[in-house]
């Protein structure tokens, strides 16, 4: 019996730039038709260019790192991901800028199975992953780059351009340790945010995050729940800006106001309402 998260041996550096190591765990010598390895990489590491006759499966297990295939923009990979190669494909994959990668890599129908290894993947070519936009960008890791994008698409950042130190330290911080810190999906963690920036009277970091909130498939619906409930704890006086602010940018994203009514009680029934729910959620936490 062998350990499949054993790091193994130092990888060949014909095939591979970088620190690599590869562990393989079960081979046709063995008496299976598969090629099943774990392969570790150190930041920056990286396959040769190459195909497999019969395809490759790829199971992201540590870490963050990069794939790409001929012609095609590099994408980001990380713990949990599966990649499915296609037959013939070109490709290469290795670790990000800034971490390192561990993944399984799976051979099937190795009887008929024929890897071609080609050149080697250019300085170039790795760093175009991202080209930086700022300075800072070089500090930052994949994945404070790769979250910060997802909520801002091409964003022009004022602050990145005046105020590097700062977003060195905030952006590696809340868009890498932070989100990596727990599995609070995207979708709860903005509506957090902009429940928080009502409750910090941040009017501005709130319009902005409507948007995101918007980008994210959070509903209209959702985002005027976090605004009305707000009213009980902060008053109607501090709530109405962002009212407007939030119609407004739903104005300009031709969301049809008002929206559809979500009240589910009448003035007749919402003590008794209100009583219940009281009772359940008391229940329910003990």
């Amino acid at each position: 019996m062998t350990k499949f998260t054993d790091k193994g041996i130092a990888a060949p550096v014909t095939y591979f730039t970088g620190t690599v190591w590869v562990n393989m765990n079960v081979t046709p010598e063995e008496g299976y038709n598969i090629n099943m390895a774990m392969v570790t990489f150190e930041p920056k590491a990286r396959t040769n260019w190459h195909n497999h006759k019969s395809g490759q499966i790829l199971l992201v297990i540590e870490g963050i790192g990069y794939y790409q295939e001929k012609g095609k923009p590099i994408q980001l990979i990380q713990k949990g991901d599966v990649i499915k190669i296609p037959k013939n494909a070109t490709h290469w994959h290795g670790a990000s800028h800034h971490n390192s990668m561990r993944h399984i890599a799976l051979v099937l129908n190795q009887d008929e199975d024929k890897t071609e290894w080609l050149q080697p993947v250019s300085d170039a070519d790795y760093n175009t992953f991202k080209a930086p936009a700022y300075e800072v960008e070089n500090t930052l890791s994949a994945a404070a780059i790769m979250n910060h994008e997802k909520l801002w698409p091409e964003y022009i950042s004022k602050t990145k351009e005046k105020d590097p130190d700062l977003i060195e330290v905030f952006d590696n911080f809340a868009f890498d340790e932070v989100i990596n810190h727990d599995a609070m999906d995207l979708k709860t963690r903005t509506l957090v945010i902009l429940a928080s920036t009502i409750g910090s009277q941040a009017l501005t970091e709130y319009k902005i995050f409507v948007n995101v909130a918007l980008n994210v498939d959070v509903t209209p619906i959702e985002i005027k729940e976090v605004l009305y409930q707000s009213v009980p704890y902060v008053g109607i006086s501090k709530v109405n800006d962002f009212i407007s602010a939030t119609n407004e940018i739903f104005t300009e994203r031709n969301i049809a106001l008002p929206l559809e009514s979500q009240s589910t009680t009448t003035p007749e029934t919402r003590m008794e309402k209100r009583i219940g729910q009281t009772k359940r959620n008391f229940w329910r936490s003990h």
